[in-house]
């Protein structure tokens, strides 16, 4: 279901933000005003957006936001983490061009992550918008799963988006691995958790897990049944307000574009 308010006011543009939560098969795109009230909800094909959304995007919005999701990236303990090694960190990821590789350092784990974006989804994003905020899809995923890691115990991540399925362990608070995969079947999903499972000698199943992400369907919420002992979804944590007009709209499975807007 895609929405235009009847509220949204070119005029007030300066004053809005856009949230995009860019893809190579979606894309995502909505627009709240400053008391976090829905203007405008769209999801449209990456390659084909459709006309009302390319007139969006055409405004003179002065706050924005892309979610893009990332290529290549590496996790490296803070304290050992040196900024002017970025061309030996590049030497580990797809493109060892240093000019391509960012860092973002998440506190709450002790952990840098370097990491590279699709060059060309990445400058699509800077040409239409030069001054936007670019957020690398993990840190949302890492920072809103934080309060959900206990101390002790093993915790299993697995977030979903187009194309794409994150798959993230935590081994008492420690994150031990986090890889995304191309997930075309659900047996595909049973291997590599499985595979996680044989690296770090787990036997049955972990504490939890975790799913984020897109709203999955029954088969695989069962099949991930098979592998923890209780699954905990992912809520949205910013209080959206949604007109009486869009009450229709689901807007959990899209937390990540609209958790967003408390990144800096």
């Amino acid at each position: 279901m895609n929405y235009i308010s009847n509220q949204f006011n070119i005029q007030q543009i300066p004053s809005y933000t856009l949230l995009i939560n860019a893809g190579f098969v979606k894309d995502l795109l909505a627009v709240v005003d400053q008391q976090n009230e829905l203007r405008v909800f769209m999801e449209y094909a990456a390659e084909k957006p459709e006309p009302e959304a390319m007139k969006i995007l055409s405004l003179p919005f002065k706050r924005v936001k892309v979610v893009i999701p990332h290529e290549s990236f590496s996790f490296i303990p803070t304290e050992l983490f040196e900024e002017e090694k970025l061309p030996v960190y590049a030497s580990y990821l797809s493109d060892e061009n240093p000019s391509h590789v960012y860092f973002q350092q998440i506190d709450a784990l002790g952990v840098t992550v370097v990491y590279q974006f699709d060059l060309l989804l990445l400058n699509r994003w800077k040409s239409i918008f030069p001054n936007c905020q670019i957020i690398p899809e993990f840190r949302m995923v890492l920072e809103q799963v934080q309060s959900k890691i206990p101390i002790h115990g093993h915790i299993l991540g697995v977030h979903y988006s187009n194309q794409l399925v994150d798959i993230y362990l935590f081994v008492n608070g420690q994150i031990q691995v986090y890889n995304s995969f191309e997930i075309s079947a659900i047996d595909d999903l049973s291997y590599y958790i499985l595979n996680i499972y044989n690296q770090f000698n787990i036997e049955g199943k972990v504490d939890k897990i975790i799913v984020s992400g897109l709203t999955i369907s029954e088969a695989h919420a069962e099949r991930l049944s098979q592998y923890g002992q209780q699954l905990e979804r992912v809520e949205l944590s910013t209080n959206i307000q949604v007109p009486i007009d869009a009450e229709g709209l689901d807007l959990t499975q899209f937390h990540i574009t609209f958790d967003a807007l408390s990144c800096e």
